[in-house]
């Protein structure tokens, strides 16, 4: 939360404290609204997964490796057929390039 967060945070307080609402509900509203702001901070499932930093270099190397293993089962079912064996390496390699490149690129507009 910046200055403005925490000031009307402090207003939202002073309103519920002098409002006409019982006790038990005031105390209710002011400790759902600090749940609510310590929940904003926890890390995703995501976050957790990859971190923070550079979370998308973590998901490129996963893509990648799912693409090469997929590259790989089809290689070895159709070994005897060496041009559709070029042809898939032929997209393959472009593909890992540019799921790199997005990652390298991106990583340096931060």
């Amino acid at each position: 939360m910046g200055d403005n967060g925490n000031n009307r945070a402090v207003h939202i307080v002073k309103e519920l404290s002098n409002s006409n609402l019982n006790q038990d509900v005031q105390e209710e509203l002011i400790g759902k609204m600090f749940k609510d702001g310590e929940e904003k901070d926890e890390d995703a499932i995501l976050d957790k997964l990859f971190g923070k930093r550079n979370p998308q270099m973590y998901v490129t190397l996963i893509m990648s490796l799912m693409l090469i293993v997929v590259i790989l089962i089809l290689t070895l079912a159709f070994k005897e057929n060496l041009d559709f064996v070029k042809f898939i390496w032929n997209i393959a390699i472009p593909a890992i390039t540019l799921l790199w490149g997005y990652a390298f690129g991106k990583s340096q507009t931060k």
